[in-house]
Parts: C-alpha cells; sequence; structure tokens
C-alpha cells in the first residue's frame, strides 16, 4: 500500500501542470451501489471487492475511477492500474457496471473499462465477469470480433495506431501475463483485444 502511495505521488509531480487536488472523479460509490438495480446472489456478491483506480485518461489527465473485482485479484489489479498510470497509457474511463444499468452493450458504447457484470457472454455462455475475474479496457479502440464477424461494440474498430489501443507487445499485456491472465487478442477463432481474463483466455 505504501508503494502504491509512493509511485502515485511520483506521477503526480511528474506531471507538473497537474496538482494531485486536479484529480478528476469519475466514480466514487458506495459497496451498496454497486450492486444496486439487479438481483445478484448474496455468495456472488460477497467475493466481491470496490477498489478505487487511478488512471491517465484521454484528456491527458488524471482521473479517478472504481472497479468491482473479485477479493483473489484485488490489490494485484490496482498495482496494474498504477503501473498503466505511469506508463501513462490513455483510458477513457473506469466505473462500475450498475451505471449502466447492468448493460455491457451500454458500458462498451461508452468507451468505459469495466470487470465485474452479473451476465452472460455475447455467445450465451457464462462469463466470467459473473465471477470478477475478466476485465475490458476501451472497448471502443480495443473491440470484441466474433467468430461471425460481428463486431461489438457496433460501429468499433481496431487501430494498432490510436490512443489506448492495446497492441501484442504492449506492457499491458506483460502486466496482465505475470498475473497469470490471458489476453482475448490472442483467440483464435475469434478477438477481443479489450479483454483480459484469469481463465488464461
Amino acid at each position: 500500500y505504501l508503494m502504491r502511495i509512493i509511485i502515485i505521488l511520483s506521477i503526480l509531480f511528474s506531471l507538473s501542470a497537474q496538482s494531485s487536488n486536479d484529480t478528476i472523479i469519475d466514480a466514487n460509490f458506495s459497496r451498496a451501489d454497486v450492486f444496486s438495480g439487479k438481483i445478484i446472489p448474496s455468495k456472488v456478491i460477497k467475493n466481491q471487492r470496490l477498489i478505487k483506480i487511478f488512471y491517465y485518461g484521454f484528456d491527458n489527465k488524471i482521473h479517478q475511477g472504481q472497479l468491482v473485482c473479485n477479493y483473489l485479484f484485488a490489490d494485484q489489479l490496482i498495482s496494474i492500474f498504477d503501473k498503466l498510470l505511469k506508463d501513462k497509457f490513455p483510458i477513457y474511463s473506469v466505473i462500475p457496471i450498475h451505471k449502466f444499468n447492468w448493460s455491457d452493450s451500454e458500458s462498451m458504447k461508452a468507451n468505459n473499462t469495466s470487470c465485474f457484470n452479473f451476465r452472460k457472454s455475447q455467445n450465451g455462455q457464462r462469463s466470467e465477469h459473473v465471477k470478477g475475474l475478466a476485465l475490458d479496457i476501451n472497448p471502443l479502440q480495443n473491440p470484441y470480433y466474433s467468430g461471425n464477424s460481428k463486431i461489438y461494440p457496433k460501429g468499433a474498430s481496431y487501430n494498432v495506431n490510436e490512443k489506448g489501443t492495446i497492441v501484442k507487445g504492449s506492457n499491458i499485456i506483460k502486466y496482465f501475463q505475470k498475473l497469470g491472465w490471458g489476453w482475448g487478442g490472442n483467440w483464435k477463432y475469434s478477438k477481443d483485444y479489450q479483454h483480459f481474463s484469469s481463465n488464461g483466455r
């Protein structure tokens, strides 16, 4: 925890045009808030943690958001986002999915980064997001291309030269690989460039 504070303070210092008071608050919800509006089994909720995330926004400013994620990886995800902040990897927003009425489509269209969502995947199977063990980052820059050539979110495209895009060999992939998480950009029959998951896919 102390190391995280030191990293954040060093980043704030390096961005001399900004002070810590200039951090933009994108999400500051209570635990009750982030599970509201959806019937979710208590055994699922108890495994989730609400964590505060700092990230470098598309506006070149530091933002504060929140992730709901599985308790097993809460500290590791905080550490990864701290590293991404230090790298100045741009992230559009990090807001819990309840703010989008639990709609993955609406969250993706808003280019929102999210983790826990009590839903099925695009192919109708059980999603790792249900367990808070998958993360989607910048969906508009990193869309999902299904095996039948459909693109989610609609109208998105994958351009390796666009900021916020996750590309092979980049630091963000290495950080998640060290955690044991797989990247959807490595899938064989479809590509989910926004997606990282603990199941190794």
